[in-house]
């Protein structure tokens, strides 16, 4: 019976470590190989760290341009000073995420329409009863005046190396307006 028993546990062990399903949250494994988060492309500033301690007001899902004492530093951290709303805007939108999410950002500007478009692909593997919110916070140089803003979301999973859509209605894209 010991002999069973230490053989279910070594076959057991075996299935966890070549899945990667070490971590007991997580129901739906397979997360190597998934791609790095992206601080985005586009216009955001690349070398821009935003603050996390966040004082935030109004609208709970758009936070764009709603901010009272948010720093930024362009030293990895090293010194922060507040954002020059004269040369800069804060953008962000709020998404919702279950397991080990990656974050894809994307800033474009639409000269036709007079328009900033943020696109946000949220990239999840996993499963976890968990949720994990993130206000995408990206420093774009200041809006242009007499230009609108939209958000795209995407919910995308990561299932066995490839990017695949969500089937099953638990995560739908959405859009909407983007306030400055």
């Amino acid at each position: 019976m010991k002999r069973i028993a230490l053989l279910f546990a070594s076959i057991t062990i075996i299935v966890m470590t070549i899945t990667g399903c070490m971590d007991y949250k997580v129901r739906h494994c397979k997360c190597d190989n998934m791609p790095e988060q992206t601080t985005g492309d586009g216009l955001i500033v690349q070398n821009a760290t935003l603050s996390s301690k966040l004082s935030l007001y109004g609208d709970t899902t758009n936070y764009t341009g709603k901010y009272q004492n948010m720093v930024v530093s362009f030293d990895n951290g090293v010194t922060y000073e507040p954002i020059d709303t004269n040369k800069y805007t804060m953008i962000s939108h709020l998404t919702y995420s279950g397991a080990t999410p990656r974050y894809i950002r994307s800033v474009y500007k639409d000269d036709a329409e007079k328009k900033y478009i943020y696109y946000i692909t949220v990239l999840i593997c996993g499963y976890t009863e968990q949720f994990e919110m993130n206000y995408n916070f990206v420093l774009i140089p200041k809006v242009e005046d007499g230009y609108t803003g939209e958000y795209m979301v995407e919910y995308k999973r990561w299932e066995r190396g490839k990017i695949k859509d969500y089937t099953d209605g638990s995560f739908k894209s959405e859009s909407g307006v983007l306030n400055f």
